[in-house]
């Protein structure tokens, strides 16, 4: 499970940043202040890139490379170069086209199209990359890309992959090319494809499918990545046609009834059902969109989700969050925090369809808690739900007065509110700026009312008429006379503003302009908002 939460992270952090005005590549070739560099491209898809070699040479070779790399290089000043050319002396490999990963900047797009021929029992695949123009890189050169594949007969089962193509090795398909084309043979039916297993590269794959396909593959697929990834595709699609006032109610339905199955099946693993059960962030939403968003809706479209999923989970459910309460003492560690997760994944959703008890389980849970983690998770679905005003601010104030000599806890409490929805939501933060413990002068404090505000608040942030962004200018310039690295860091959530419809980028714009024209700005910020004026 902590790969999907991995790839959660770096298409929340690092895919916007490749596609907007930010975007640099693993290993930028020039900078204005190298502070700004501390960036999810470097560390999140740097991380990837490692991954991705791994991949591409097999267990085995990879073992050996990084042995010979620590026997050369142990306490010297390193670059990729000596660490690829490692790999080249242990596999015999050229491996020159793979350091484009680390000059070229963007997000490859991969393009597959499948085509089953019956009577000679083939598919062929004909895949296609591509990768957008980034500032200061308009074309770029085809990249190795290795593509795990699984296909999946009508029982769900996989089917041998037999192919002559040179650019498959097991259950990999190696594209170099900006066009591959690979032929499996002895199919005998139609398959469902499994694409992209474990997330093989950091990539963005489009591929064609019908609904029965997705579900298909939500159901029966061996990889479990893949699984959740059907049914995060078919749940962000149900989201976008409701943001498009075009709900598929059929389509819609039998997701919530695959979901709900995974929520009653005790023989699914807690962690993997708590992650399928975490339906797409706004944000996730927001990117599939891609221009001229309005982010109300998108907060009114997710939660409209969110709370039909709730209802159909019902009391039921409730019953299980209990059961599994109760359970949990007997569990080992790791046990125990998958279980956590599905217990605190089913009843924020519950609590966000407004079941009745849910509240006032999250509050018992709340109170009671013994770890950290549950506490926490109950804190969130009391204040970002609108349940009981009187409910949620006796849990906040509970929390303060257990917790308050402990500042990282403290600084939780900030965070947890810093997420509310909306209007409401921009009210909460500016009251959170004149808290008594709160202050520009500690980074983190600082960070946990600014950051979840501004990268994990879409329609408080981004509101229409321009709120969110005026405190956030204000801040950020007040804070850029204290830790110019932090507010830097900070500003970065600017990054998509033109992907929002124009009233609301128009604010987003004159915001930056505000801050880009303050006199003795530090450079670390003014390298930023320069940035993402120009993109």
């Amino acid at each position: 499970m902590q790969r999907i939460s991995q790839v959660r992270a770096l298409r929340a952090g690092q895919f916007p940043e490749d596609a907007g005005p930010l975007a640099h590549p693993v290993r930028p070739s020039a900078y204005k202040e190298i502070n700004n560099f501390y960036t999810a491209t470097v560390y999140q898809k740097g991380a990837e890139l490692v991954r991705m070699l791994a991949t591409i040479v097999g267990p085995q070779h990879f073992r050996a490379a990084t042995d010979r790399y620590f026997e050369r290089h142990d306490g010297e000043a390193a670059v990729m170069e000596d660490f690829v050319e490692c790999f080249e002396a242990v596999t015999g490999r050229d491996l020159s086209q793979f350091m484009l990963w680390y000059a070229q900047a963007g997000t490859p797009v991969v393009t597959v199209k499948d085509e089953w021929d019956a009577k000679a029992r083939t598919l062929t695949l004909t895949i296609s990359q591509s990768t957008p123009a980034t500032p200061g890189q308009e074309t770029k050169r085809p990249v190795p890309i290795p593509v795990r594949i699984g296909l999946l007969d009508g029982q769900g089962g996989d089917i041998p992959l037999i192919s002559e193509s040179g650019s498959v090795s097991g259950d990999v398909i190696l594209l170099t090319q900006e066009t591959t084309q690979v032929v499996f043979s002895g199919i005998g039916e139609k398959p469902v494809l499994s694409l992209l297993r474990r997330f093989s590269a950091p990539v963005i794959v489009q591929h064609e499918e019908d609904e029965a396909a997705v579900l298909h593959r939500a159901r029966y697929d061996s990889d479990l990545f893949n699984r959740w990834q059907a049914l995060n595709t078919a749940a962000t699609d149900a989201i976008v046609n409701r943001y498009h006032s075009s709900p598929n109610a059929d389509a819609e339905a039998h997701l919530i009834d695959a979901l709900v199955a995974v929520a009653a099946d005790t023989d699914v693993e807690p962690a993997f059902a708590a992650q399928a059960l975490s339906l797409p962030s706004e944000h996730d939403v927001a990117r599939k969109i891609g221009k001229e968003i309005e982010a109300e809706r998108v907060h009114v479209a997710c939660h409209g989700l969110v709370a039909a999923l709730g209802t159909q989970l019902g009391t039921a459910a409730l019953e299980r969050v209990v059961g599994l309460r109760e359970s949990q003492a007997h569990l080992n560690d790791l046990d125990q925090a998958g279980v956590r997760s599905l217990r605190n994944t089913v009843l924020a959703l519950l609590v966000s369809a407004g079941v009745e008890g849910a509240a006032q389980c999250a509050f018992e849970q709340h109170q009671s808690a013994e770890t950290m983690t549950d506490r926490l998770a109950a804190l969130s679905m009391l204040v970002r739900h609108h349940t009981d005003e009187d409910m949620t601010q006796a849990a906040l104030t509970h929390f303060m007065q257990r917790h308050e000599n402990h500042a990282l806890a403290i600084d939780k409490w900030f965070s947890v509110q810093s997420t509310i929805s909306g209007a409401r939501g921009l009210a909460a933060v500016q009251s959170l700026l004149n808290h008594p413990l709160f202050t520009l002068n500690n980074p983190n404090r600082a960070r946990s009312v600014l950051g979840p505000f501004a990268m994990a608040n879409l329609s408080a942030f981004h509101q229409s008429d321009g709120g969110g962004y005026a405190l956030f200018a204000d801040q950020i310039l007040a804070m850029d006379a204290i830790n110019p690295q932090v507010a830097a860091r900070l500003a970065t959530a600017l990054n998509t503003w033109r992907n929002f419809e124009a009233r609301t980028a128009n604010h987003a714009r004159s915001a930056l302009e505000r801050i880009a024209g303050t006199d003795s700005l530090s450079r670390d910020v003014q390298e930023i908002v320069d940035r993402c004026l120009s993109g």
